[in-house]
């Protein structure tokens, strides 16, 4: 499991959070040719990187990057029930 932390405006929203770590946990994919999942608990924020219509810049960005990574998939588990690496503090 790989760790990744970056300091954001205080205006910074948690939509915007979320899409920015899986951005960032997209980039850390795409440098390889391996099969990779992305798994987040913001259902919003893959909805909005799945969607064709949405305005958010960092969703626009991961798609992006996702159109040159095939090797990467998204998967959703359920947040505030208990996965341990889902509810960790790395701070």
């Amino acid at each position: 499991m790989e760790e990744w932390m970056a300091q954001l405006s205080p205006f910074n929203t948690v939509f915007q959070a979320e899409l920015l770590a899986i951005q960032e946990a997209c980039l850390w994919a795409s440098k390889t040719n391996q099969q990779r999942e992305v798994w987040s608990d913001s259902e919003s924020s893959l909805h909005s990187i799945a969607s064709i219509d949405t305005k958010s810049p960092i969703a626009q960005q991961t798609q992006e990057i996702l159109l040159k990574s095939t090797n990467i998939k998204f998967r959703w588990i359920k947040a505030h029930v208990g996965y341990s690496g889902n509810e960790a503090r790395t701070y």
